[in-house]
């Protein structure tokens, strides 16, 4: 049996890559899409929604201090975890395909 193809451990393939910015890219825009439920009162976020999330008379969204990063990190690792799914499976392929050559 030959040896795995050694690779860096930050080194992803491209498909990998452009899979995670597509996941990323999705991710990014079902965050961004907000709900209004009057023209000061609204909800966003994804998988922690703000309810309600009010805006402030300068303009900018009141939102509880702890949802931001707590949709950060499950989004991040989100992402980070379709590129491990994909990298296991491309990897995989690999070692099959040098076992089967003669």
């Amino acid at each position: 049996m030959s040896d795995p193809i050694a690779r860096r451990f930050w080194q992803v393939h491209l498909l990998t890559a452009i899979v995670m910015m597509l996941v990323a890219a999705g991710l990014v825009w079902l965050n961004i899409e907000c709900v209004f439920l009057s023209p000061t009162i609204f909800y966003a976020g994804l998988p922690l929604p703000d309810y309600p999330r009010e805006v402030a008379p300068s303009g900018l969204a009141l939102h509880t201090p702890l949802t931001l990063p707590i949709n950060i990190a499950i989004n991040v690792g989100a992402v980070l975890f379709v590129a491990f799914i994909l990298e296991s499976l491309i990897r995989r392929f690999e070692v099959r395909k040098l076992e089967s050559k003669p």
